[in-house]
């Protein structure tokens, strides 16, 4: 199971950003609109203001890019309040599971069945999110994203799973790891 503090932690920095560069692009633009019209503003004056609604811009870059590389191209599909409500109230989990080394996909898994190492005769099923936008740095092999939303264990807990995958029976593969964040 990933910890979900990382997401979270990018995803508050982006809407604390976005309320910055709203609020810095206003500024500037009302400073050069009075600049323009001959009004009582120096070019410092606007010439800081721009400064600032750039580096608001590019920190609203950076907490998105932290979330592309947490959950890479799952992102595009997802609501993502309502998947950080759902992380903190420990209603929903975020799991990776990575293939045995040496393996791969055809195509990509519809879905899985997710198991606590500790209790592998109660697996859960999880919907697919997307492909890890990254190799793991332990086991370097092909990883997955997924969701579990019903009665998901505490991030940190080590996994085994099943893909399914369209044609083929469901694979085994696992995430045995201790705690763990993108």
């Amino acid at each position: 199971m990933l910890d979900p503090a990382p997401l979270i932690t990018a995803l508050t920095e982006g809407d604390s950003a976005r309320a910055s560069f709203e609020a810095s692009q206003r500024e500037y633009l009302r400073l050069k609109s009075l600049y323009e019209q001959n009004q009582n503003v120096s070019t410092r004056a606007v010439e800081a203001a721009e400064a600032a609604m750039r580096r608001d811009k590019i920190q609203v870059q950076a907490a998105q890019t932290k979330v592309m590389l947490f959950l890479g191209k799952a992102a595009e599909g997802t609501n993502l309040a309502d998947l950080v409500n759902g992380l903190v109230e420990l209603k929903t989990a975020l799991a990776r599971i990575d293939l045995p080394l040496g393996q791969g996909l055809r195509t990509p898994p519809q879905g899985g069945r997710l198991a606590a190492v500790a209790m592998p005769d109660k697996p859960l099923d999880a919907k697919f999110l997307g492909a890890a936008p990254a190799a793991d740095a332990q086991t370097q092999a092909e990883g997955f994203l997924f969701l579990l939303t019903a009665q998901p264990p505490p991030p940190g807990t080590a996994l085994s799973g099943w893909l399914k995958v369209p044609g083929e029976p469901d694979r085994e593969c696992s995430s045995a790891r201790g705690p763990a964040s993108a």
